[in-house]
Parts: C-alpha cells; sequence; structure tokens
C-alpha cells in the first residue's frame, strides 16, 4: 500500500546488499589485510610481522584499531560507489543546505542524493574527518519533505558531525579491543571480574554488555545531542502576534517521516527513541528553558565520562607499549637471523 516494495526478490536483495555495505565496509578490509597477514609465509618479513603481532597483544589492537580507522576514511567514497550516490542538483535547496552548513562550520565534500527509487526516508553523515566525509540524503527524503524541514534533519547529521560522534563511536570501540587485550588491567580497574572469567566468555560478555547495552543507550543520547544541536542552530521565522504556535520544520520533518514509512511512529530502536518521543522532545526543548538546561547538562556529564574512559583506556594501552616495543625488537631480529 506504501508503495516501498521492490519490483522483485532480485531488486530486493541488491537494496538489502547496498544497505549492508555501511556496516561491513569497514570490517571486510580489516579482516582482509589481516587474512593477508596471517597466511604469509612464515620466512617472509610478512610472517615476520605476524609472529610479532600475534604475541604482543597491546600492538596487535592498536595495528587493528589504526587499519580500522583507515577504513573508515575510506568508507565514504566506497559507500558513494556502492549506492550509486550522486551529487546534489545546484538549486535553492543546495543553496540553503551549503549556507547552513558555512553557517554552523559543518566541512565536507559536499551533498549527495542517495537514489533508493523512493523506498528509504534518512539522511547521514558519513565519515569521520571533513576531507573524508559527505552529507548523503535519500532521494524520498528529498523529494516528500519541505526545504525547511530537510535543512532541519540536516542540521540533526551537522550534530553528529560537529560533536565529534564518529571519533567518539570509534574511541569507544577501541575501549572494546583494548580491554579485550588487556583483561587484567581492566579487570582490576571493575574489582577483577573480567580477569577471572574463561576467554571465550569473557569476550561475548564485554560485546554483549558493551555494544548490546551501554552502546545502545550512548547511542540514543547521541541521536538526541544532534537533535539538541539542530534545534539550536535551526533559524525558525518568528510568527505574527497572536498566530496559533507551528511546529518546528524538525518536528514536522519527523512526522512526514513517519507517515511516509508508515506504522513507526511509536517504535523505539536500538539507537533512537520514538518519533513520538523526538517531536514530544523538540516541543518540551523549544518552549521550556529549564528542559534545555537539563539537557545540557546530561550531555556535558556524558561527554566528559566517555572521554574520561577513552583517555584511561588509552593510558593502560600506553603503559604496556615500550615492553612491547622492545620484545618487538628482538622478535623481529631473531626472525630476520
Amino acid at each position: 500500500a506504501l508503495g516501498n516494495e521492490p519490483a522483485s526478490p532480485w531488486r530486493a536483495l541488491a537494496a538489502e546488499a547496498r544497505h549492508a555495505v555501511l556496516p561491513l565496509a569497514p570490517v571486510v578490509p580489516l579482516l582482509a589485510a589481516w587474512d593477508v597477514v596471517l597466511l604469509a609465509d612464515p620466512a617472509s618479513r610478512l610472517g615476520a610481522v605476524r609472529d610479532v603481532l600475534l604475541r604482543l597483544p597491546v600492538l596487535q589492537a592498536l595495528v587493528s584499531l589504526a587499519l580500522l580507522f583507515g577504513a573508515l576514511l575510506l568508507m565514504p567514497f566506497l559507500l558513494r560507489l556502492a549506492w550509486g550516490a550522486r551529487p546534489l542538483p545546484a538549486g535553492p535547496l543546495r543553496s540553503r543546505l551549503e549556507a547552513y552548513a558555512a553557517r554552523v562550520g559543518l566541512r565536507s565534500r559536499g551533498f549527495l542524493v542517495w537514489p533508493t527509487g523512493g523506498t528509504v526516508h534518512n539522511a547521514a553523515v558519513v565519515g569521520p574527518l571533513p576531507r573524508f566525509r559527505y552529507v548523503v540524503l535519500t532521494d524520498a527524503l528529498i523529494d516528500d519533505l519541505g526545504e525547511d524541514e530537510v535543512e532541519a534533519v540536516v542540521a540533526h547529521e551537522a550534530g553528529h558531525a560537529r560533536r565529534g560522534h564518529v571519533l567518539l563511536f570509534f574511541g569507544f570501540s577501541a575501549v572494546l579491543v583494548l580491554a579485550s587485550v588487556l583483561p587484567h588491567a581492566f579487570g582490576a580497574a571493575l574489582g577483577g571480574p573480567l580477569a577471572a572469567l574463561d576467554p571465550l566468555l569473557r569476550t561475548v560478555l564485554m560485546i554483549v554488555l558493551w555494544v548490546g547495552v551501554v552502546f545502545g543507550w550512548i547511542s540514543r543520547r547521541f541521536e538526541q545531542e544532534a537533535d539538541v544541536f539542530g534545534l539550536d542552530t535551526i533559524v525558525v521565522p518568528p510568527r505574527g502576534e497572536g498566530a496559533a504556535p507551528d511546529l518546528h520544520p524538525f518536528a514536522r520533518a519527523l512526522e512526514r517521516i513517519a507517515e511516509a514509512t508508515g506504522g513507526i511512529r511509536e517504535m523505539t530502536g536500538w539507537r533512537h527513541f520514538s518519533i513520538a518521543d523526538r517531536v514530544d522532545f523538540v516541543h518540551r526543548y523549544t518552549t521550556d528553558p529549564a528542559v534545555a538546561a537539563r539537557h545540557r547538562r546530561s550531555l556535558r556529564l556524558l561527554r566528559t565520562t566517555l572521554l574520561a574512559v577513552v583517555a584511561g583506556a588509552g593510558f593502560l594501552a600506553a603503559v604496556h607499549v615500550p615492553g612491547e616495543l622492545a620484545a618487538a625488537g628482538r622478535i623481529w631480529d631473531m626472525a630476520r637471523d
């Protein structure tokens, strides 16, 4: 009834494959690089590198994180190719979005349109750094929303970029990786529960709790922080005296997306609050200064706490780096001999 079904099963599979590129893009190159290292001839230099990394877990984790970050830098270009995205055509909408981006300091390689056949209403800022970043809008979002509503959606995405959410999530992932290779250090910090567990059980438990619970909770707050950024930076023209209050453009955009998609207004996701909750928050934030002040304080506390956790994990890893570098030199010399 909504016209969102693909014309054939093959098109449905192709659409799902394109959607899967987003989570797989940074992971597949990392796994491929490790496969090359693990399959290397033991007598080769690459084989010596493998021996070093397999014996020195902190260096192995740091190399993995470096490869992952490199994959994140390449991801926007891979997604543009996989999604068939094209530059947003010149016109009033693009001029409006570029003016907003310049006003709030949203730097990127440009705005792209993701063709979905009118089936997906979404937007995203893809890439951790300005020179490796695109702002992507789906065709359905552009077609079904007004210009001020599209600008409000882009303002939300600008919040992700300006508040550094991609980099913070990378740091969040780094904590999980470092905790897996330094269980005794992290276990001591947590009272010893991690170090006492079987390694496989410890890894599964950490993934379930860290990704399934903590990541989802933090992600929902980051989505709200992006909402707040958009609400603070979108200029809403004043209405005449005595005029009835109108919905904020961002609230109108959410309602239009809910109507176009069908049946999702009350649904709460793993990474998002429901559209109904977000629309209610927009109203309370824009009309009650106490609500705005309280949320700003809570978001600052969350950011400070997360940065402290990431810095602590980095410090615990840094303590082990000098010893592992010395050990790496000895192992490398033995391999060359």
